[in-house]
């Protein structure tokens, strides 16, 4: 099952993917084949950097509402096709935590911007490799396209970048989830 969970900063997007990867993954663990393999992992991949003490606040939070819920968390903030190794079995499930970090980290790393192309190239890619070694993925991502602000070229290129894998990963996901307000609303999937 591939979920993707979209929405505005504050909406309690965060909160509903843990939901439901926990949920996810307690499923499969009580179907026969999976508990006889005992070699089922639930996987956190962090992509946030902080750059202030604001940033490390929500870490913080983010880290405190994980805790007791068996992840094994990854701190990868840029090259996520690294954490492919890690998933070894077909049983292994993830949340991603945060679409929209990824792309700005890999958009921005160093003193040069990565074009466009290239980061959609990239992250798509290793997306496709992750979701296909694995038995649940939550992703979770901003809805930041909806503004209509007069930006300079280089946020409007990562808007659209952030716009395209959004798009890729609707079209690959089970089902798309908007939470607004902290109500989770079905935009693709079993409603």
């Amino acid at each position: 099952m591939i979920v993707l969970v979209i929405g505005g900063s504050g909406s309690g997007k965060s909160e509903y993917a843990e939901m439901r990867i926990c949920n996810l993954y307690k499923s499969m663990m009580c179907e026969k084949a999976y508990t006889e393999t005992k070699m089922n992992r639930l996987f956190y991949i962090a992509t946030m950097q902080s750059f202030s003490s604001e940033e490390d606040k929500k870490i913080e939070r983010h880290r405190r509402l994980r805790e007791g819920k068996n992840f094994e968390t990854i701190e990868q903030p840029f090259d996520v096709e690294k954490v492919e190794d890690k998933l070894v079995n077909k049983s292994d499930c993830f949340l991603l935590e945060c679409m929209s970090n990824l792309v700005a980290n890999e958009m921005f790393r160093g003193d040069v911007v990565v074009s466009e192309d290239k980061v959609v190239g990239k992250i798509t890619e290793a997306l496709s490799g992750l979701i296909e070694k694995s038995s649940n993925a939550v992703i979770v991502t901003n809805n930041i396209s909806e503004d209509l602000g007069n930006y300079d070229d280089t946020t409007k290129s990562y808007i659209s970048a952030l716009g395209k894998i959004n798009a890729c990963l609707a079209e690959k996901a089970d089902e798309v989830i908007e939470v607004v307000a902290g109500i989770p609303i079905t935009i693709k999937g079993e409603k």
